[in-house]
């Protein structure tokens, strides 16, 4: 999810600032991971993955992973990007920033709240990717949400449901924590 998070950040950096040839195409590349079923995203991966020799296991499971969560960060920091002014920049520019320092001490900051949420939106959508996650795991290379289910199929014990007391108060902190501490319009 952290890389989903740095990656998408970039993306949507280069897609904000970047006028290129393909721009456009790109763009349209993220929304089939959004709209197509988990299922045939999963097969479909299963089947490339063996075709390129990268086969089952922990790295076919990271990009699987990252494939379809990284577009819902590059959406969601996008939008942020959208009500960005670029006029802001312009004057860390004249006052004798460099690209890395506007970047670091300006766009950044105003960005947060969407790197924030997209990098929740990752975890969020990662975690629920049971079925790839499924089709591209081996014997000891699996996820909990794969581990939850082959414990579930033996039958409910205290551990699943501590398992899954956690998960649900973990989200939630989450989630309070981050309105709480990102006011509505990304203000602290």
């Amino acid at each position: 999810d952290s890389l989903c998070t740095a990656l998408g950040t970039a993306a949507s950096l280069a897609f904000y600032r970047y006028e290129f040839r393909g721009k456009k195409f790109l763009q349209a590349l993220l929304f089939p991971p959004i709209a197509i079923p988990w299922l045939i995203t999963g097969t479909a991966m299963l089947i490339f993955f063996f075709g390129v020799g990268i086969g089952r296991g922990l790295f076919a499971i990271l990009l699987g992973h990252v494939a379809l969560a990284l577009p819902y960060v590059i959406v969601v920091v996008s939008a942020r990007l959208q009500t960005f002014a670029p006029e802001l920049e312009e004057a860390a520019r004249s006052l004798g920033a460099n690209q890395w320092q506007v970047t670091r001490r300006v766009t950044l900051p105003w960005i947060m709240p969407g790197v924030i949420a997209g990098g929740l939106f990752a975890f969020a959508v990662s975690f629920d990717q049971f079925v790839v996650s499924y089709f591209l795991s081996t014997p000891g290379q699996t996820t909990l949400p794969v581990e939850i289910y082959a414990a579930i199929r033996k039958g409910f014990t205290p551990e699943i449901n501590a398992v899954s007391t956690i998960i649900i108060v973990v989200s939630m902190a989450l989630m309070l924590l981050t309105a709480r501490f990102f006011k509505f319009g990304g203000e602290k």
